[in-house]
């Protein structure tokens, strides 16, 4: 015979699985009452991402960031309209970013692209999805990147073109080390030269 406290244990645990079952039976009345409103179906919601795509090259830190624009600024200070330090930290923000796209772009040796310079800014902001720079920002991401070979823009016609490529030519490198100590690159010579300096000559008729 089973002793008096497992008869006991038993009579709980039936005590529990009773008030279970009423609890039970009582949610089941009111539902089919209207009393209580049924659960609301959720539907999950879709994420959508992007895979994030992963430098080619090391990038710089944010010192060595701030080294490169200064250098390219240095170098060429006609790029900058204005030094308003109220947007010094958004230039360095496009500078950054602009500069993280040209890394992913191919180089194309000494050939220089005639696409427009604008063009290159609308891709990069296009791949940058929905952030937004400017040129200067561009110019200073490619002069700062150390192995792009570009034109400058000058007084006899020429435009500022890259030598970028989204496919074909080859990878970018860490170029940008040799622009921390102050080496640059040299323009290439654009499709206008300077004009001759010929002396003018009069005819003898115009005398």
């Amino acid at each position: 015979m089973k002793n008096e406290e497992a008869i006991l244990a038993e009579l709980d645990a039936l005590k529990t699985r009773v008030a279970a079952l009423e609890a039970n039976a009582g949610l089941v009345v009111k539902l089919a009452a209207g009393d209580v409103a049924p659960a609301k179906f959720v539907e999950p919601q879709v994420s959508i991402t992007h895979p994030i795509e992963t430098s080619p090259i090391t990038l710089p830190t944010e010192t060595e960031y701030r080294g490169i624009l200064a250098a390219v600024r240095d170098a060429y200070p006609q790029l900058w309209r204005s030094a308003n330090p109220r947007f010094a930290d958004q230039e360095f923000r496009d500078f950054c970013a602009a500069f993280e796209r040209v890394s992913h772009l191919r180089r194309t040796a000494e050939e220089v692209d005639s696409k427009h310079s604008l063009s290159w800014v609308d891709e990069t902001n296009q791949w940058l999805k929905g952030r937004q720079i400017d040129g200067t920002a561009f110019l200073a991401a490619v002069i700062g990147a150390g192995d792009v070979s570009f034109v400058q823009r000058d007084e006899y016609g020429n435009v500022w073109a890259f030598g970028l490529a989204t496919f074909g030519g080859r990878p970018a490198t860490e170029a940008w080390r040799r622009v921390l100590k102050g080496q640059l690159l040299t323009p290439v010579a654009g499709r206008f030269g300077a004009p001759s300096s010929r002396p003018s000559v009069r005819l003898e008729a115009e005398q």
